[in-house]
């Protein structure tokens, strides 16, 4: 009888694979469609790849290894065999909704959302979990009959606790794992009218997680960097860039022209060089460049590494990931001519993986000064033998290379900073690791000998930085939150605050008096003023908002309003409530509105930032896209004739 039923189910799932199509799955046809019509769904194509099908697991473990969507590893997360022979099990049996399926909607439903790759495959442990936990309580009941009478939940917030790895099964995991673990209790709810069945109301009456696990313990920020020992590393790291172009041209014959003749070259008798032969050979080269031991100039290329390292995460903010990820070509010039006099932009164009949800990342510039570009340059230089090492090792692969190495091989043929490969056993040059990236920062420091009260992380550069645009009377959350790739303003502001009071007290107070002889020059000058608040100025119809009185930030604000404050942006000077992101007529990221928003005030130094504006927009126009396009022109116009004649 066993045996009997045991055929049925395979010949169940095998009816389903051979009934697979290359139909895409649509949101549609997660709700009305069977299970066994979306195992055969493809999940769709990106830039050439598959990205596999519903009831495969390609599309729900991503890692950045060369290949879309291709999973490193399947042995801790893959149910997929789990998944499909259980569900159709059921499905057979009862033509339910079986918590493998919801499983596998409210997972797809997140991937189409948008989300990192990081975030779905912590969700995708979570729905495991849930669903371990569901099988285990109510193994006889229908799964869609729970949902539209769900019991059990307390118990649930007591399962959620436990650590289930190996050796710890006393143990209990961070309250942040356990509010990631109610992930599928408030996806069953918020994709309800998405799903074939859902939570009616709100689980928990409408507590959001953090509520239900309780309050958890605040996290240390990562300290910023002290100003004078930033000034230092920069200073230090310019320093070992201007001195880096003997050794790196050193380092270079040393293991590419040389390299040959050190092995190659036959001795005076006409023999193969000895092994003796072949050091002392090395020896009397470096000592002709003027090194004792190859160590010497190994260390040398370690301290100019550390120092391009630390420019470009000083200067740009960036992260480690996004750092390993450069490319060769990634230093971008942009001219723009205005009045007859050209004005350049740099930045560095690379892909940013924090918020991408497909393993490719996506495409982000960061802002720096044209001087970088000599870094860019230099480390282009040093690695350049090392992408043609990585070639020739790739095209004499065979069969028995491992997949991953030279699928990171591949990735790395055009990458900017790569490891030398020198003792690693397959010799490839891959792109920098976390942990050699920290080890070139700490030797370079321990070099430049500048004592610092905590060890300098990659991270604290990219918090230094957002407390400097902070400090700056030009400071503004949305440059820095275009500069960083932040999701929200939000997030933004955090790492410009800080957390700290104190040190916002400091920052307000040191921002206050430039706010307001900015105020008070536009109030007392004879010019035109752009913007609904300067219009009002000019008409002396702004007499409550009297910025010619205020001494500091405090009196400031009280003459605004209660919880008001000047913020000085790229694209105007605006009044915002001090708790959010945005003016108080809260368009945080409409700045067209701002042209006719009586909150603010436009002026000559903003006009480099609309002309930018301007052209984004007519190269919209194409496209048949034009709202708001005449009052940039407008005021565009009205700016460039306040530059000539005012």
């Amino acid at each position: 009888m066993n045996r009997k039923k045991e055929l049925v189910d395979d010949l169940a799932v095998s009816h389903v694979e051979e009934t697979r199509s290359t139909q895409t799955i649509t949101v549609q046809k997660i709700k009305y469609a069977t299970l066994q019509e979306k195992l055969g769904l493809s999940i769709g194509l990106y830039d050439g790849y598959d990205l596999g099908r519903y009831g495969a697991d390609t599309w729900l473990l991503q890692h950045f290894s060369g290949n879309a969507n291709i999973p490193r590893s399947t042995k801790n997360l893959s149910f997929t065999k789990e998944c499909e022979t259980r569900s159709v099990k059921c499905s057979t049996r009862q033509h339910g909704y079986s918590v493998d399926e919801a499983t596998r909607d409210c997972l797809w439903l997140r991937f189409s959302d948008g989300i990192s790759a990081n975030t779905l495959k912590g969700e995708l442990k979570a729905w495991k979990v849930f669903t371990q936990w569901w099988v285990n309580t109510f193994r006889r009941m229908a799964f869609e009959d729970w949902l539209q009478s769900p019991s059990g939940l307390d118990q649930y917030l007591q399962w959620i606790k436990k650590d289930f790895r190996p050796g710890r099964e006393n143990s209990y995991v961070s309250k942040e794992t356990q509010i990631l673990r109610l992930s599928p209790i408030y996806q069953l709810y918020h994709y309800r009218h998405l799903l074939k069945v859902g939570f009616s109301y709100p689980p928990f009456r409408g507590l959001k997680g953090e509520a239900v696990v309780g309050k958890m313990k605040k996290r240390n920020q990562i300290q910023v960097i002290e100003e004078d020992k930033w000034k230092a590393l920069i200073q230090a790291a310019w320093a070992r860039i201007d001195l880096s172009e003997y050794p790196i041209q050193t380092y270079v014959d040393y293991w590419t022209t040389k390299q040959s003749e050190f092995v190659a070259l036959p001795t005076r008798d006409g023999k193969n060089p000895s092994t003796s032969t072949v050091t002392n050979r090395k020896k009397a080269f470096l000592l002709t460049k003027g090194y004792e031991t190859y160590t010497e100039l190994e260390l040398d290329i370690i301290l100019f590494e550390g120092a391009a390292i630390i420019l470009i995460l000083a200067l740009t903010g960036m992260r480690q990931s996004e750092l390993s990820g450069l490319s060769m070509d990634c230093f971008q010039e942009k001219k723009t001519e205005f009045l007859s006099t050209n004005y350049g932009s740099s930045f560095l164009r690379g892909e940013t993986y924090k918020y991408s949800y497909l393993p490719e990342g996506q495409h982000h510039i960061w802002l720096v000064p044209q001087e970088i570009n000599a870094v860019i340059e230099r480390v282009n230089q040093l690695n350049q033998h090392r992408r043609e090492k990585n070639q020739r090792l790739l095209s004499s692969a065979n069969d028995n290379s491992v997949p991953l190495v030279i699928s990171e091989a591949i990735k790395a043929s055009n990458g900017l900073f790569l490891s030398p490969g020198i003792n690693a056993k397959h010799h490839y040059s891959l792109q920098l690791v976390g942990t050699t990236i920290n080890r070139r920062i700490t030797r370079f420091i321990e070099y430049s000998e500048i004592e610092t009260a905590e060890k300098i992380t990659p991270h604290r550069f990219r918090r230094t930085l957002a407390r400097f645009v902070a400090l700056s009377p030009l400071g503004s959350v949305e440059a820095l939150r275009e500069q960083f790739g932040h999701l929200t303003a939000d997030i933004t502001q955090y790492y410009m605050q800080g957390g700290d009071d104190e040190l916002l007290n400091w920052i307000a107070e040191d921002q206050s008096e430039f706010q307001k002889s900015v105020m008070d020059m536009q109030v007392e000058s004879s010019r035109p003023k752009h913007g609904g608040l300067g219009e009002l100025m000019a008409n002396e119809q702004y007499a409550a908002r009297d910025f010619k009185t205020a001494k500091n930030l405090k009196t400031l604000q009280k003459q605004i309003g209660t919880g008001m404050e000047v913020q000085l942006n790229a694209h105007s000077v605006s009044i915002r409530p001090i708790d959010k992101g945005a003016c108080s007529n809260n368009c945080r990221l409409n700045r067209i509105q701002c042209i006719s928003c009586e909150n603010c005030v436009i002026t000559t130094a903003q006009l480099p930032f609309w002309e930018d504006q301007l052209q984004m927009m007519e190269a919209c126009e194409k496209e048949g896209i034009v709202q708001g396009l005449d009052k940039v022109r407008e005021l565009v116009h009205q700016l460039k004739e306040e530059v000539l004649y005012g």
